[in-house]
């Protein structure tokens, strides 16, 4: 991207091909997911398609009309040499495609989590991936979904199938690493998660927004960020909490609230609370075909955030925020297009 273009390189002969843009007349777009079976590239876009193009013609087709999704064909990955499995980003369903048939199976998985590159096999009949905050099954025999009994919260960043020497873990594991760096296991004989902490030193990361908080430390939030920092200025210490990419920042008594790119969320950070599970929490999403929230302010007892629309759209928003509703995912307003096709 941004010119939405399929490249091939042969680095034996150090030649390359351009296949050309894949949805024309489209303007600013992306080619955001790819794989490769048997003289084929399946390519997904950031316009809801997905093409099938033959790599010694060009020649190339689009499969996914049928499926009326809108937004980025964010995962694609084929299994077994026969499987086509993509995944929607704004509605997150999982589809699958029997490449063979030439056709969409009848399977939606709802709530499907990033699952950037699933395995290349299935292990005993079954393509394991991330939805609802579980790891799930396809049964490729008789295309049944059923949950595996293993939960897990995040996204795949990719997974394999691998044997370690680990007696929680026999025969073959699923392994993945989050955006972290926690490998985690998946074992399906026994049903155990096992978590590995990250091996590698941490990397600094570009700084974002810097804002004061109510108990007198600076709050920072970074770019293409898993973490946060709260910095003590008596004592010059700074400790991290799980946040991601936060574009606004704003403090409502003793908590913090914070609005995350991509996917435009709210997330709550109580201060008076032990960090971990449940803190920070999100509150909400947008919605609305928002995606960055970059600004914000406090006025009397209601937050206010200016967003930009998601890729490919115009027409940003601001959201009138309580957080002293007893039910703050339900005390949000969405207000697009105030000017219009312009962002806040």
């Amino acid at each position: 991207g941004p010119g939405g273009r399929v490249l091939k390189y042969d680095p034996a002969t150090k030649e390359s091909r351009d296949y050309g843009i894949m949805v024309d007349g489209a303007g600013q777009q992306y080619v955001r997911s790819i794989d490769y079976s048997n003289g084929y590239i399946y390519a997904g876009t950031s316009h809801s398609k997905v093409y099938k193009v033959n790599v010694e013609t060009g020649e190339k087709v689009e499969i996914a009309s049928s499926l009326n999704e809108t937004g980025y064909v964010y995962d694609l990955s084929i299994v077994d040499d026969k499987f086509l499995v993509i995944r929607y980003d704004t509605p997150q369903k999982r589809y699958i495609y029997d490449i063979e048939a030439g056709e969409w199976l009848d399977v939606v998985i709802e709530k499907s989590s990033s699952g950037l590159h699933l395995p290349k096999e299935s292990l005993n009949g079954k393509i394991y991936f991330p939805a609802d905050k579980k790891i799930k099954t396809f049964d490729i025999v008789t295309h049944e979904v059923a949950d595996s009994g293993m939960e897990y919260e995040t996204a795949f960043r990719g997974a394999n199938w691998v044997q370690v020497d680990d007696p929680d873990l026999p025969g073959t594991s699923l392994v993945t690493m989050n955006f972290s760096g926690i490998i985690v296991f998946f074992n399906p004989q026994t049903n155990t998660v096992k978590r590995y902490e990250n091996i590698l030193p941490p990397s600094a990361t570009i700084t974002h927004k810097f804002v004061n908080g109510p108990d007198g430390k600076i709050y920072v939030t970074g770019m293409q960020a898993s973490k946060a920092a709260a910095y003590d200025i008596a004592t010059n210490t700074a400790k991290t909490f799980s946040m991601g990419q936060a574009g606004a920042v704003e403090s409502y008594g003793n908590r913090m609230y914070f609005g995350v790119y991509p996917g435009g969320d709210i997330y709550e950070y109580d201060l008076g609370q032990p960090d971990g599970t449940g803190n920070p929490k999100k509150l909400f999403t947008l919605g609305n075909g928002q995606d960055r929230i970059g600004a914000s302010t406090l006025a009397g007892d209601k937050i206010y955030f200016g967003s930009v629309s998601t890729y490919g759209e115009l027409g940003g928003a601001i959201t009138v925020f309580d957080p002293t509703a007893a039910d703050p995912s339900a005390a949000y307003r969405v207000f697009r297009n105030v000017v219009q096709d312009q962002s806040v």
